[in-house]
């Protein structure tokens, strides 16, 4: 039967409370993924090796074990989140992740701080913040918020990596990040615990896929290890080699299962299947195109100006042209608002992946007077907001009331993977020479590659994404005998008969 919705029918301000409250915790939890994500502690990482005394492979755990504590966690966790509630999964990851940044910010010994970071990067929060804003939302509502949580995250993707060094800059402690996140933590807990937990009629009534689940978690980490330890230990040595060969074998094995198992981890029963696939390759385009250029901008400002290109700039004055990223984030949040109504994901899509071609090309060969940064950045952060918003529409309109966590889940997982990637790309590729610096060339030919990977996402939108955005498990509201999508058009009630119903299969 049609999930109800009386406290949004039959009182708009009574509905409005509950919604902010879970809406503030995604964006919360948008805040904390960002700083967990290694944003603020990137310009810290020389500070720590030296303070430590530990090499440059392991400091890269500092960052990467909280990754890996999330990838462990998605599978069982999310599921576990639409099977008993949102709110009740978050609570008690939370709390496990203020014991965790408190455990790494004390820590003495190099084991306890990886172990901390693990533990508090087990709460990913992102996929509950969602799934409790989808149990609420009407269709407007969820790519409203979409829009708000791109911008959000944008902007202090961006802002974390100018904080982190200006920490460095002030001479604050590196741990000053470890408390931050506690600190966040801690209010993430008590945002969560005044927020209402999703309602009974859009938990998933199929049994949780424990065996699928872990089955994620292993092969997921297996080949994260691999990628990230690849440039350091070397890509034949027997460690790398043994962690690819274990992630494959796991990955065919539980492709099988999955394809076995009645109600598996991920499911795209009922779902728009193409909607949740353009909306995960938009969020990873990101991902490839913000690494990438996030890493070349400020290598070229720090490299010394005897190279003939750099700047020898500190980390906190290399990190300040990414304030150009802040106010195209801004603009955009203004076009695209009205753009996506009009055009459709498609056309909005295929545009910005175009666009996106600017900031590469022009870091790449136009980077003769310090401005110009603040241009390509600004460029960046236009493109940045407009694909994040579409992608977090497409994949939020998508997936249904009672799966919205695992799916989300599951783009935090192709994410994760495709940074640790790129990463991995561009440090391998981008290798200092005889006199220390990477050269301007080397950087042009990584920077050129960047530009024709956006000209193959536009066009591969462009032959394969949808021209309009329909949302078909929304809460109801508006008109009652008629949904509309995006764009306005009307759609019945009967043409969808999986509009705003739950799946029923127990």
């Amino acid at each position: 039967m049609p999930l109800a919705a009386p406290d949004i029918q039959q009182d708009g301000r009574r509905s409005a409370r509950p919604l902010v409250v879970v809406t503030s915790v995604l964006l919360l939890a948008g805040l904390i993924t960002d700083v967990q994500g290694g944003g603020m502690f990137a310009p810290l990482l020389g500070t720590i090796m030296s303070e430590r005394n530990i090499s440059s492979a392991d400091v890269g755990w500092i960052i990467n074990a909280g990754i890996v504590g999330a990838v462990v966690s998605i599978g069982l966790t999310a599921s576990l989140g639409d099977r008993f509630g949102h709110r009740r999964v978050l609570l008690i990851l939370s709390g496990l992740a203020i014991v965790g940044s408190l455990l790494a910010a004390v820590s003495t010994s190099f084991g306890i701080l990886l172990l901390g970071r693990f533990l508090s990067g087990v709460a990913v929060a992102l996929p509950f913040g969602w799934g409790m804003v989808r149990a609420r939302a009407t269709a407007p509502q969820v790519q409203t918020i979409a829009l708000v949580m791109s911008v959000t995250t944008a902007l202090f993707a961006q802002g974390s990596i100018i904080l982190g060094s200006l920490f460095l800059e002030i001479g604050l402690p590196w741990e000053s990040v470890l408390w931050l996140l506690f600190g966040l933590y801690v209010a993430l807990f008590v945002l969560t615990a005044l927020s209402p937990e999703t309602p009974r009629e859009a938990h998933n009534r199929d049994p949780i896929d424990f065996t699928g689940a872990i089955g994620l978690g292993v092969w997921v980490t297996a080949i994260l290890v691999g990628i990230s330890e690849g440039p350091t230990r070397g890509w034949t040595s027997p460690f790398i080699l043994g962690a690819f060969l274990l992630g494959a074998v796991v990955l065919v094995a539980w492709i099988i299962q999955q394809r076995l198992v009645p109600a598996p981890v991920v499911s795209f029963e009922n779902m728009d299947v193409r909607q949740t696939l353009i909306g995960l390759s938009a969020i990873n385009f990101l991902a490839i195109v913000v690494t990438t250029v996030g890493v070349a901008l400020p290598t070229i400002l720090q490299t010394p100006s005897v190279s003939g290109f750099g700047y020898g700039m500190s980390p906190f004055e290399s990190t300040l042209p990414l304030l150009g990223v802040l106010t195209g984030a801004a603009l955009s949040s203004l076009l695209v608002r009205r753009l996506l109504p009009r055009f459709g994901p498609r056309i909005v899509l295929v545009g910005a992946a175009t666009a996106a071609v600017i900031a590469p090309l022009g870091l790449a060969f136009f980077h003769a007077a310090y401005w110009q940064f603040f241009v390509w950045t600004f460029a960046q952060g236009i493109t940045m907001v407009t694909v994040w918003t579409v992608g977090f529409a497409l994949v939020s309109a998508a997936a249904r009331r009672d799966n919205t966590a695992v799916v989300f889940g599951l783009q935090g997982i192709s994410m994760f993977l495709t940074i640790a990637i790129v990463s991995a790309v561009t440090y391998n590729f981008a290798t200092p020479g005889p006199d220390g610096w990477v050269t301007e060339s080397t950087w042009q030919s990584l920077l050129v590659g960047v530009a024709c990977i956006a000209l193959f996402f536009a066009v591969l939108w462009f032959l394969v994404a949808p021209r309009q955005l329909i949302d078909r498990h929304a809460v109801p509201g508006g008109e009652p005998a008629v949904e509309r999508d995006i764009n306005g058009a009307a759609v019945s009630l009967g043409e969808h008969s999986a509009t705003n119903r739950m799946k029923t299969t127990p």
